[in-house]
């Protein structure tokens, strides 16, 4: 049998009582143990052997059997590595998202960037071509034109053609489809490898209460276009809280039909959606809609594996780089795309930048009056609603109460 470690880099971990959880802090996979079989991991880590090699700690073969059962769900969620020792250090970041503009034709009441039409675009177009040229350096698999709404720049498809032109990974607009000409229609198909577009609703009036009247038969006809010119991957996303849950099912069935890909997204009370607080979540003390009925298959339940930062950076419409597209404050900008240099590149691929490191401090693991907490590694996973909640320690300890309550009897 191949010698196996355990990688502890990526691994998070809470005990309760006798049952220990062990999570991969990338993917958000996760098993649940007996105290005794941990033991046995932490023993081949603190020795330096291979966990293949402490099988023999068992004297029932029944209960090696057992171990070894375990040792393959560790290496089916990705914690096992035919290497000691395993290095944090990246040679890419998969996902680069780029805010060409902060300007948007619609207003919607959630939005957590605050766009509008008022605001003025900016990077030149030679400065968008130059961020282009530092973002390829990052080796992203996946590049996504994002705004504001991107297709209120004139020179969108100057931008797009350029990067086409020096890249030939997948590009993504991320868009509210309102703005995309019939003319357009056929190069977009042929040229982007998906469209991701907001829609929050499932017919005009529940589209138009967020979005505006007419948005919805408009974009909904840009979709059956699309299509008829070939573009399988399109999605569409539906902000959700307590006031249009109800619509998820007809959501659904509106995807099914068209057949684009959903998602959720759950109300956060970030941007201009701390305005409309009151629309979207059942009090004051909440900061994000919280759908209990996601935690009732644990299958589904997912661990703390947000890593923004290696899996994926934000450039803002000015250029700056931040860690999250939520978390646009000085202590969690990398730096700005026009003079991203080597230096600054390497440093991003080791995770040795001072805006990483305060966004690691902002997961529950890191945080003094979270640390000991049974559910820490699934609870508020997000950083940017960490951040907002600690802002306010009444409205931490009431979110802290509400997902127990939730979870603790679940995950135990």
């Amino acid at each position: 049998m191949e010698k196996k470690y355990f990688n502890t880099k990526i691994s998070d971990l809470v005990i309760n009582k006798n049952i220990v959880i062990i999570s991969n802090n990338f993917t958000g996979k996760w098993i649940k143990i007996p105290i005794e079989c941990y033991k046995v991991i932490k023993y081949s880590i603190d020795q330096g052997i291979s966990i293949n090699e402490v099988i023999t700690a068992f004297k029932q073969e029944e209960d090696k059997n057992y171990f070894k059962e375990v040792i393959q769900l560790l290496d089916n969620i990705g914690l096992l590595s035919n290497k000691q020792d395993n290095d944090l250090k990246i040679s890419f970041i998969p996902k680069v998202v780029f805010s060409i503009t902060n300007r948007c034709n619609l207003n919607c009441d959630y939005c957590c960037v605050d766009s509008c039409l008022e605001n003025t675009d900016t990077l030149t177009t030679q400065q968008i071509k130059t961020s282009i040229d530092n973002i390829l350096k990052l080796n992203p698999q996946r590049i996504v034109l994002s705004g504001g709404e991107p297709f209120l720049r004139k020179d969108f498809f100057e931008i797009f053609e350029y990067l086409k032109g020096k890249y030939d990974g997948k590009i993504i607009i991320c868009t509210n489809a309102t703005l995309i000409k019939e003319k357009d229609i056929e190069y977009i198909a042929k040229n982007a490898y998906s469209i991701e577009i907001s829609l929050d609703g499932f017919d005009e009036e529940s589209c138009a209460k967020v979005r505006g009247k007419g948005v919805f038969n408009k974009v909904v006809r840009n979709i059956k276009l699309l299509k008829e010119n070939g573009m399988k991957n399109i999605g569409l996303s539906m902000v959700v809280g307590n006031q249009n849950a109800y619509m998820v099912d007809d959501f659904y069935r509106l995807n099914r039909n068209l057949g684009t890909k959903p998602t959720i997204r759950q109300f956060s009370a970030i941007g201009r959606g701390k305005d409309s607080l009151n629309e979207y979540l059942e009090n004051e003390k909440m900061v994000h809609y919280i759908n209990e009925n996601i935690y009732t298959d644990l299958s589904k339940i997912k661990s703390d594996y947000c890593q923004a930062g290696s899996s994926q950076i934000f450039v803002n419409y000015d250029g700056n780089i931040y860690v999250c597209p939520l978390l646009q404050y000085e202590k969690f900008k990398i730096g700005n795309i026009l003079n991203f240099d080597n230096e600054a590149i390497e440093k991003l691929f080791k995770r040795d930048l001072d805006a990483i490191k305060n966004f690691n401090n902002l997961k529950p693991k890191n945080i003094d009056s979270c640390k000991k907490c049974e559910i820490n590694i699934f609870c508020t996973g997000c950083p940017a609603k960490m951040y907002t909640l600690l802002e306010n320690k009444e409205v931490f300890e009431y979110n802290c109460k509400h997902m127990k309550k939730i979870l603790l009897d679940k995950i135990f």
